[in-house]
């Protein structure tokens, strides 16, 4: 997740939703609170501040619950497209372990040099696969490379 003012962004859209609602419940609970005081005959100062604190608390409990509900849509939102991305790699994935990767090995452990072999290969459009493909062919061209050295020293001992 992108952090923008030391905070995920998921959380800061959930915060800035919870400051909106709560604004607004202050705003609706104390222009109620206010107009029963103003309606009233007689009211003494401990019912006006039990008033006054309970439409703080009911608005900052409106403001906790819009926070919560905005924070697990947008982790909702922020799941379903690494699902989606994973879902997308796994399927590039198949596609190179199916297709060219067999291809490139047998090339390589045939002789063929990684450079040619690489050249050959259709370009990979994922940058990371592509790099992918680049170690695998140096790992298969050193490993075929090490393999024939070990195989001259032992005829040579023979």
């Amino acid at each position: 997740m992108a952090a923008q003012a030391g905070r995920p962004v998921v959380e800061r859209a959930a915060l800035e939703r919870a400051f909106g609602v709560w604004l607004a419940a202050v705003i609706v609970a104390g222009g109620t609170w206010l107009g029963m005081l103003l309606i009233a005959d007689r009211i003494d100062a401990l019912i006006a501040a039990v008033g006054g604190l309970a439409a703080l608390i009911v608005s900052l409990a409106v403001a906790v619950a819009a926070y919560h509900v905005q924070y697990a849509r947008g982790l909702r939102t922020w799941v379903s497209h690494r699902e989606s991305d994973d879902d997308r790699l796994e399927r590039r994935l198949r596609e190179l372990v199916d297709g060219p990767l067999p291809d490139l090995i047998g090339r390589l452990r045939a002789g063929a040099s990684p450079q040619e072999t690489l050249a050959d290969l259709k370009a990979v459009p994922d940058h990371l696969l592509g790099r992918l493909v680049h170690v695998v062919a140096e790992g298969v061209a050193s490993g075929e490379r090490d393999a024939a050295v070990a195989r001259g020293e032992l005829e040579s001992l023979d």
